[in-house]
């Protein structure tokens, strides 16, 4: 546009056109600059969107256990826990036989706990209650 308005600036013409040329000039200078200044600003308004979402994500998967006794438990959409037991060290199930310690069963972790399946009703009770 302000190319226009150079071709159009060299033209013969009457002073009240050249004023006009030279307000019009000025008004998409204005505009131009007004539009860098809105595109610098989106810029920086999407990278800040970018890590909020980076931020609300992380606290989520944080807030997805509990920790308690030593593993994880997951909690459930229906604003309780999973009747399952995660193990601290890499998130992965862990099972317990009758009467043995839970055990992590993730390939070369191995963690294991000092509660078997009969303690599981009492600590899932005992959790904090969800939101």
């Amino acid at each position: 546009m302000s190319k226009i308005l150079d071709i159009l600036g060299e033209i013969p013409t009457s002073a009240v056109l050249r004023e006009r040329l030279a307000f019009v000039k000025e008004q998409v200078q204005a505009m131009e600059k007004t539009i860098e200044t809105l595109q610098e600003e989106n810029s920086n308004l999407k990278k800040q969107v970018s890590q909020l979402q980076t931020e609300l994500s992380s606290k989520a998967k944080a807030d997805e256990f509990v920790e308690q006794d030593g593993a994880l438990f997951k909690r459930n959409g229906t604003k309780g826990y999973h009747r399952a037991v995660f193990c601290i060290k890499c998130k992965g199930p862990m099972t317990s036989l009758p009467h043995t310690p839970f055990i992590c069963t993730a390939s070369g972790c191995g963690t294991s706990v000092g509660f078997t399946s009969a303690d599981l009703d009492r600590i899932i009770k005992s959790l904090p209650k969800t939101v």
